[in-house]
């Protein structure tokens, strides 16, 4: 599959797009939205499955990651109204507006920050966001765990691949 160009003001975007050769003019499209450090090839499967070949299937890089350049004005673009417009922007330029929308983490969270961007929204899906109400109560949202220290490290050690396994197995399960 190959990504797709489009320039949104100032903005280079990249995204891919299901073939969807069956689908009808009242035929539900998708656009998926990633989370932070993720990209538009996070749901590639999806797109190259068998109802990417029966719907429209989108999927968009959001200002600097995957294939689309990073901002030129970080301050301004890298806000969550700021990144909403320009999923909304895209939305209109490639006849998106109607679709399902689904959010992935970040991409969730800019969904439903734009919202009222996407008044004829079929749908909207949100997977592993964060929607905190205000005032935040950090104690609520953030979950402490040995295993988060060793997140972004290149190389681990026994004890630490250790630590990670008995984090994704209910607190007394044996891990594979």
């Amino acid at each position: 599959m190959n990504p797709r160009f489009i320039d949104i003001g100032e903005q280079r975007l990249a995204y891919f797009e299901s073939t969807g050769a069956e689908t009808s003019p009242d035929s539900p499209s998708v656009l998926f939205v990633h989370g932070s450090s993720f990209s538009s090839r996070s749901f590639i499967r999806q797109l190259e499955s068998p109802l990417g070949k029966k719907y429209r299937l989108a999927s968009l890089d959001l200002p600097g990651h995957g294939m689309s350049a990073p901002a030129r004005d970080p301050k301004t673009t890298y806000t969550m109204s700021v990144l909403g417009g320009i999923i909304f922007e895209f939305t209109e330029r490639v006849g998106l507006k109607d679709a399902v929308f689904v959010g992935l983490s970040l991409g969730g969270n800019l969904l439903v920050e734009a919202l009222e961007l996407f008044p004829a929204a079929k749908g909207l899906m949100l997977v592993g966001c964060l929607l905190p109400s205000l005032p935040i109560d950090m104690s609520r949202i953030a979950y402490h765990h040995p295993a988060l220290a060793s997140l972004f490290k290149a190389d681990l050690t026994d004890e630490e691949i250790n630590t990670w396994a008995a984090a994704l197995v209910k607190p007394g399960a044996v891990p594979p």
